[in-house]
């Protein structure tokens, strides 16, 4: 008899470790999210310009990103976590962004654009470092 109490426990607390209370005692029923995961339409990926890229002053940047739920975007140039300048303002979300770096530009392999959402400024997304020789 107590042979078949300690297999009978050992099977109880291995279906509770391996299910889960609920699913071995409760309803059956999925408990609700406390936290919703933001939505996957709404996030921003920079593809262009990759690390380590060299330009010059004068030279043209394709900037590139993916963000198919966004009408319109705001690029922003950083120097390392320092704002920089506004590159483009509410433009048409194309994908693409055809920009010329102005001759004046301090030198630095620290740069990364800033591709931003225009009507949600928490959505945005860097570029990875590149630089301007």
């Amino acid at each position: 008899m107590k042979s078949m109490i300690l297999i009978f426990g050992s099977i109880v607390i291995t279906l509770l470790i391996t299910c889960g209370c609920r699913d071995v005692i409760g309803d059956g029923t999925q408990p609700q999210s406390i936290v919703q995961p933001p939505s996957e339409g709404s996030k921003i990926e920079v593809t262009d310009p990759l690390y380590g890229t060299i330009f010059n002053p004068g030279d043209t940047i394709v900037i590139r990103w993916i963000a198919p739920t966004i009408e319109s975007i705001n690029l922003q140039l950083f120097r390392k976590s320092n704002y920089k300048i506004t590159m483009a303002e509410n433009i048409q979300n194309e994908g693409y962004f055809i920009w010329r770096i102005p001759s004046n530009f301090t030198f630095s392999h620290h740069y990364r654009i800033k591709v931003i959402s225009n009507r949600h400024s928490d959505i945005y997304e860097f570029s990875e470092q590149f630089g301007i020789l």
